[in-house]
């Protein structure tokens, strides 16, 4: 079994681990146990309680009274939900409808290169009394140039002991 601590660790990229972690710590009135968090990311990534139990190596029922026992519970008292969980896609949707999910990344509008961007119009149609533009739009967010993968290989040639010289 992997590292407690490192499974599901990719929910961290759609949410905010640090303050959801804190406060369901203050809902449970100390911290969240490595397991606890564990099954919490596990939901968080679309997991069910049978997944979990799966990864963590568990067996599904022992994962389900757990997470009634706890994360369900600490939801429910944080969120101030009185309503009976009816299945485990209610801590997501709950959690993402009060904010928990992270914020995609804003790029500062004075970064975008805008005399480097590209607007290719793919197709224009009349619907309806109406005149509509499908089209692609680039605009770069920097201006150093991406190698394609095919680029990068042919900068690399692997030398005689195996390793990689420019």
């Amino acid at each position: 079994m992997a590292q407690v601590d490192q499974m599901f660790s990719h929910a961290a990229q759609e949410w905010d681990l640090d303050t959801l972690y804190a406060d369901l710590a203050s809902a449970k009135g100390k911290h969240l146990t490595p397991i606890e968090k564990a099954h919490l990311r596990g939901l968080l990534c679309g997991c069910s309680p049978s997944e979990i139990a799966e990864k963590l190596d568990k067996i599904p029922r022992g994962v389900e009274v757990d997470l009634s026992t706890t994360i369900y519970k600490y939801v429910k008292f944080l969120l101030d939900k009185a309503e009976k969980i009816e299945n485990w896609r209610n801590i997501y949707e709950w959690l993402d409808d009060s904010g928990y999910k992270s914020k995609p990344p804003q790029v500062p509008v004075q970064t975008l290169l805008t005399e480097q961007s590209v607007i290719n119009i793919t197709t224009v149609n009349i619907e309806q009394h109406q005149i509509v533009f499908q089209f692609n739009l680039k605009i770069p967010t920097s201006d150093i140039p991406e190698l394609s993968i095919q680029e990068q290989f042919k900068t690399e040639k692997i030398s005689d002991n195996g390793k990689i010289a420019q």
